[in-house]
């Protein structure tokens, strides 16, 4: 009987980590996408089925929140569990400190923080270092140790140190302007899916800190922040592709295409530009069962104070429909919702 008992123990805390993996990789999911609240409900599932790295990552969601009480509890997770010697929670309470996001801004105690999770040689952690090396707060300013920690986060594999440290080549700061190996390291952050070195890549080929534009890897970059969820990169890259924007060559088919990518990945925004270029026949074919189908996509998740407007524009809409083509949206509605709903 006991080792029956032992059996189903260890049966049970085997079942209750399969659920914890499951749930952060959908929060993952959510996460990359910037489904923000579907993110956290995931989060704090694993978190519940006791996987730890998940509670941290819930702290840091909800320190982040506007809710002081949010706030207030994001910080007693990240305290509790740096205080056991988590090194992603040690980062992350520097952080909080360093920015008073959730926290009390402390600079000292930021410092101290990133310290202690440096010491078990935490990547991001020698990043913050930098950072406050290079802001100067809790120390002299000293541009040449900040560069030093950049370099070893860097090193290291750090996407935000490598970033950081290619705007200091890029604009001389604290070294002589270096433009080849700005680029070098803000590419490297960039390949790593860093959405900051992502839009800085975007600006800086546009020509500023001294880079001539270069309107093929502004594209590639542009469409690589689109895609991984930042709405204003998919909205320039669109009007590129339209060809209201000078630049590259009109390509109504990419144009869609991103437009049908970002929707699918359950980004209400997109879906809505989706369903009305689809409508009005922005650089497509009239298709007014697909536009409403994504409509209707959008209207659960839409504030309730905005529910009448919608009614009465998708009314609008559908006087140029016949019932059949009515009714058509709403099952490809259903059937879109149904299969975000299970991702």
């Amino acid at each position: 009987m006991k080792k029956y008992l032992i059996a189903v123990a260890v049966l049970s805390f085997s079942i209750s980590l399969f659920a914890a993996d499951k749930y952060e990789k959908l929060a993952q999911e959510a996460s990359k996408y910037g489904r923000r609240v579907i993110a956290m409900e995931y989060t704090k599932k694993s978190m519940d089925s006791g996987n730890k790295e998940s509670a941290v990552t819930y702290g840091m969601q909800m320190v982040n929140e506007e809710s002081p009480a949010d706030q207030k509890e994001g910080l007693k997770i990240l305290l509790k569990f740096a205080g056991e010697g988590n090194a992603r929670a040690q980062n992350a309470l520097a952080y909080a400190f360093q920015t008073g996001k959730g926290a009390k801004k402390d600079s000292v105690k930021a410092l101290e923080w990133y310290k202690k999770s440096a010491a078990q040689d935490y990547e991001p952690a020698y990043n913050g270092i930098g950072s406050i090396y290079e802001e100067g707060i809790a120390v002299t300013k000293d541009l040449k140790t900040a560069i030093e920690y950049y370099k070893k986060a860097s090193e290291k594999g750090d996407s935000m140190g490598m970033n950081n440290l290619g705007y200091m080549y890029l604009s001389g700061n604290g070294v002589p302007v270096d433009t080849k190996k700005g680029l070098e390291w803000m590419t490297k952050a960039a390949e790593k899916g860093n959405m900051l070195a992502i839009n800085n890549l975007v600006s800086v080929y546009q020509g500023k800190l001294g880079v001539k534009r270069d309107n093929k890897l502004l594209l590639k970059w542009l469409e690589r922040a689109a895609l991984n969820g930042d709405n204003d990169a998919l909205t320039a890259i669109v009007e590129y592709y339209r060809g209201e924007k000078p630049g590259t060559k009109k390509d109504c088919g990419k144009a869609m295409s991103l437009l049908k990518q970002a929707a699918e990945q359950g980004r209400l925004t997109a879906a809505l530009d989706y369903g009305f270029a689809l409508e009005h026949g922005k650089c497509c074919k009239v298709d007014l069962v697909e536009a409403c189908a994504w409509y209707w996509v959008v209207y659960p998740s839409l504030p309730e104070s905005q529910h009448k407007l919608f009614m009465k524009e998708m009314a609008d809409t559908e006087k140029n429909m016949t019932k059949d083509q009515i009714e058509e949206a709403k099952k490809r509605a259903d059937k879109l919702l149904k299969k975000f709903n299970t991702e």
